[in-house]
């Protein structure tokens, strides 16, 4: 570090040299810098997008649940004469098209949904303790690509798995 200062201070057209090289370094790493930040910005947005897909989906079952409560249990289940049968509208179309909306509207660009998984778990049937049984929840797993840049090249996209989970319950 003595040489290299003793150097700038010993040569004046070799200071302009290096400050310039030590002032791309700045950039390029400010560059990188802003670029994790974006990235970080557009899963967050898909991840919110997804997880308002999984609320939407339970609120659009909350008429399967709302009718079985009075006989004491809220649940996604039917009677259907003969057994009682999980009657959940939840479905991968649902998610895709409420994201596809999102991506449409500007919501969400520059991203590429690889896989939408979800598992549907129905609340117990006529618990004896409901605080303790299991509610009705909804848990899912979105993988997304989203491209990557720097240094002015494209490198391969990153691909983020993002978990949600949407559990609802009785409040009465």
């Amino acid at each position: 570090m003595k040489r290299l200062k003793k150097r700038m201070l010993a040569n004046s057209g070799f200071s302009y040299v290096i400050t310039s090289i030590l002032m791309i370094c700045v950039l390029l790493i400010g560059v990188a810098v802003f670029e994790v930040v974006r990235l970080y910005i557009q899963a967050g947005a898909v991840r919110d997008k997804f997880e308002d897909s999984i609320i939407s989906m339970c609120v659009e079952n909350y008429s399967e649940m709302y009718q079985p409560i009075r006989e004491s249990h809220a649940a996604s289940y039917r009677y259907n004469g003969f057994r009682w049968v999980n009657s959940s509208k939840a479905n991968e179309r649902y998610i895709r098209t409420y994201l596809s909306r999102a991506m449409n509207a500007g919501e969400i660009m520059q991203c590429e949904i690889v896989s939408v998984s979800f598992t549907v778990e129905p609340a117990a049937l006529a618990p004896s303790d409901t605080d303790s049984a299991q509610k009705y929840a909804v848990s899912g797993t979105l993988v997304v690509r989203i491209p990557y840049r720097f240094a002015w090249e494209s490198m391969p996209p990153i691909e983020m798995s993002l978990d949600v989970r949407s559990q609802w319950q009785a409040q009465f």
